[in-house]
């Protein structure tokens, strides 16, 4: 009896030992020979695609690519079977905006570089990239992270607006595009701040769980708003004449006999890289030359049909890239036609929708007098105003 109470107990130990041998079986580790060792070695395990109402994941257990050993601070190894559906990580080819050289850019549309579509010193608002695919197929899709450099989250370029997004989780499928799509027109990144230094990079996707990780950055720099506006006063031969306020002009004693013009011209200059143009606007304080009983009027009319009047004409425009800077009808008139100014603002000249550099323009004024103009001293106030359209 003895000898059969024993037997049961080893036999007992033995399945509790069974036990726990399998509660530490292992997926991986150190195996090696007389002549090799292969360290932190694992197989796949299995895995599977999982879903409900809220999230749809695909996972893998004991794969390769968990292994510690397959990465460091300069590389990264992706094997196992679930990087090889994942998409090719893409590159950013070129990522330009203000002064930046156009890189490798593959549109000939910026082969004259930014300043030629953006003005002087390059765009203020706005961007373009290319994405280089890495290989991925052609049907590939890709998201664009951006964000300024002193951010520290990621956002995204909207799909449809291609207006940059701040949260990188709010983007969805549509904010994913093909290449073609993606730089199918000239300006793929709108909505930017001037002056400003951005980031971006992009990941690629090949279908569902197959999003690669994000490409090195580029980095781009939108340039400064730029305005200069000065008006100087000197004769006709003023082009390069540069003088300080007050800015006046004297007729000096006006004649009945015909049409007055004064000696002196205003000379407007006028730089703005306002890619979608610059206007400038006129108006006066008086409605015409007012004297403390009587105002000589101030209308859109030819001087030398009329008894009396006063009013303005372009003389010269000339700039030095950019524009045409170009008189606004009624103040490109010739002989004595001229532009009436009133309390009310009108546009004198503009660039033609596009920016101007070193532009310059002349203007006359003229007035007519009758014997029947009362006498005294007659003035005005002419204020100039210029808008810029980015």
């Amino acid at each position: 009896m003895k000898n059969k109470k024993i037997i049961k107990l080893i036999s007992y130990i033995v399945f509790i030992l069974m036990i726990f041998s399998f509660g530490n079986f292992v997926l991986g580790e150190e195996l090696e020979s007389n002549n090799f060792k292969m360290s932190g070695f694992s197989v796949g395990a299995g895995g599977g695609d999982e879903e409900s109402n809220n999230y749809r994941t695909f996972t893998f257990v004991g794969d390769p690519a968990m292994s510690e050993n397959l990465a460091s601070s300069s590389y990264k190894q992706k094997p196992g079977r679930g990087n090889v559906w994942q998409a090719n990580v893409p590159l950013m080819k070129c990522f330009v905006s203000g002064v930046d050289p156009t890189g490798d850019c593959e549109d000939p549309d910026f082969s004259g570089g930014l300043e030629a579509l953006c003005g002087g010193g390059g765009c203020t608002d706005k961007a373009h990239f290319e994405v280089d695919i890495q290989s991925n197929p052609t049907d590939a899709l890709y998201a664009i992270h951006i964000k300024k450099s002193t951010d520290s989250e990621w956002g995204y370029v909207d799909g449809s607006t291609n207006l940059v997004e701040t949260d990188w989780s709010a983007r969805t499928i549509d904010d994913y595009k093909t290449k073609a799509d993606w730089e199918s027109i000239d300006f793929n990144i709108l909505g930017l701040e001037p002056d400003t230094t951005y980031e971006a990079r992009a990941t690629a996707l090949r279908g569902d769980f197959t999003e690669s990780e994000p490409g090195p950055l580029d980095t781009a720099d939108t340039t400064n708003y730029k305005i200069q506006f000065d008006l100087d006063i000197a004769d006709s031969g003023g082009s390069a004449a540069e003088t300080s306020g007050p800015y006046e002009i004297d007729f000096g004693d006006l004649s009945t006999t015909g049409v007055n013009t004064a000696n002196d011209r205003i000379w407007i200059d006028i730089s703005m890289n306002a890619q979608n143009g610059v206007q400038i606007f006129i108006e006066d304080q008086n409605n015409g030359l007012a004297a403390v009983s009587s105002t000589i009027a101030s209308n859109d009319v030819d001087l030398s049909s009329i008894n009396e009047g006063f009013g303005l004409q372009s003389a010269t425009t000339a700039q030095g890239s950019g524009g045409p800077l170009t008189a606004v009808s009624p103040f490109n008139g010739s002989g004595e036609n001229v532009g009436g100014v009133s309390t009310s603002s009108v546009e004198i000249y503009n660039s033609s929708g596009g920016e101007i550099e070193d532009g310059r323009a002349s203007v006359d004024l003229k007035t007519k007098i009758s014997s029947g103009t009362p006498a005294g001293s007659y003035s005005d106030l002419l204020t100039f105003s210029v808008i810029g359209t980015f």
